[in-house]
């Protein structure tokens, strides 16, 4: 899938400080950053605090350090480490983008915005991709605080910037969209299509978010208007068939498939024993689920399908077993969905004291729900 906002999505601005220092601190400095886009972040905030030793003038040092900080969650050494680098240099540009990203992820909208209101003016004239990546920010911001008019008008600055750039208008009309304006988020994604004429994760993102929205009439426009690109690679069948699916055109998904020539990841797998359930053919989606496991064994929607298919057989042992593997790996996506079928399980293997147990417990967890009173009325009377 396309992912829009690449550097929203990754929080990574790292400062290489070419030509402001020498030496063994820049050094460690290159290291660290070196460690930081490996992964390996507390390593990376170990190099950074030697290069601190070497120059403890550096205000950069701090700031790289402090975004290590901020991928081990660590918000606090974080903020302390931006707060160093502003006692450094009071107009750190980086240090207010820093502690902006800071305040955002733990939902401090409002000190956010004025942190990031704070690195655009300390940018001054100077706009680079740290400045638009700051006004991305600035702008999930004001969408996590309501300001919908706000967050509008910052995408604005960027449409403005770049007015060919779909992903920009991809977010300003979700900004529309958010702020109940749906025909003005409509002429954006449209405006965006052309500038992305044939990218099928596009159009696919903006059905999604319409139809997150409440909108899937609209959002399924996009889907059929993707469908007209063509194309005879394996990524575009992959999205052609997840399309199709979406669409509930399942023989045309399992098609779509099956063209492609490379081995089906765990994703298209469950898409295509989708399908083939749907098409009433439990057999061959079976096996298409068990072949999933095998490639992703930590997928829990996976056991609930196989379970689903097990219990239209009226094989409940066997459902439960898949339904208990998959309630293991605790995926809060679909442990209420799991967890209901298990209790169903239960009832139908008429163990309805432990059908019972589990319908309450199901009832404490995720709260009342007619379903669920209903099967506890009828099961105390077992």
């Amino acid at each position: 899938m396309r992912k829009i906002r690449r550097a929203l999505l990754f929080g990574v601005v790292l400062i290489l400080c070419a030509g402001c220092s020498s030496g063994k601190g820049e050094d460690l400095n290159r290291e660290g950053l070196r460690l930081f886009r490996e992964g390996q972040f507390s390593e990376a905030v170990a190099v950074f605090e030697e290069a601190i030793v070497e120059d403890n003038r550096e205000p950069l040092y701090y700031d790289n350090m402090g975004m290590a900080y901020l991928e081990m969650k660590d918000y606090a050494s974080a903020e302390s480490a931006f707060q160093m680098a502003l006692n450094l240099s009071e107009k750190d540009k980086y240090a207010y983008r820093g502690l902006g990203i800071s305040y955002l992820r733990q939902g401090r909208y409002e000190e956010a915005v004025a942190a990031f209101f704070t690195a655009i003016e300390m940018a001054g004239t100077k706009v680079g991709q740290a400045e638009y990546d700051t006004l991305l920010y600035r702008a999930e911001a004001e969408l996590g605080m309501g300001d919908y008019a706000g967050a509008v008008a910052t995408y604005g600055i960027l449409v403005e910037a770049e007015p060919k750039n779909a992903d920009y208008r991809y977010l300003r009309g979700r900004a529309f969209l958010m702020q109940g304006s749906l025909e003005s988020a409509l002429a954006e994604f449209n405006t965006g299509v052309t500038h992305a004429p044939k990218d099928y994760a596009y159009y696919m993102n903006i059905y999604k978010l319409l139809d997150e929205r409440g909108y899937a009439e609209e959002g399924t426009n996009y889907l059929k208007s993707a469908l007209t690109i063509g194309g005879d690679s394996d990524e575009i069948h992959r999205y052609r068939g997840e399309i199709q699916y979406l669409l509930e055109n399942y023989s045309s998904a399992a098609a779509e498939f099956q063209a492609v020539k490379a081995p089906l990841d765990s994703r298209c797998l469950i898409f295509l024993g989708n399908s083939y359930s749907r098409m009433g053919e439990a057999q061959k989606a079976y096996q298409v689920y068990t072949e999933a496991l095998d490639r992703a064994p930590e997928k829990a929607p996976l056991y609930g399908e196989l379970a689903l298919l097990k219990m239209e057989e009226g094989d409940y042992r066997t459902a439960l077993d898949f339904l208990g593997q998959g309630i293991a790996l605790n995926d809060a996506s679909v442990q209420k969905d799991l967890k209901y079928a298990e209790a169903v399980c239960y009832e139908y293997l008429h163990e309805y004291r432990t059908a019972l147990e589990k319908f309450e417990a199901w009832q404490a967890e995720f709260g009342e729900s007619p379903e669920a009173t209903h099967e506890i009325e009828f099961l105390r009377t077992r």
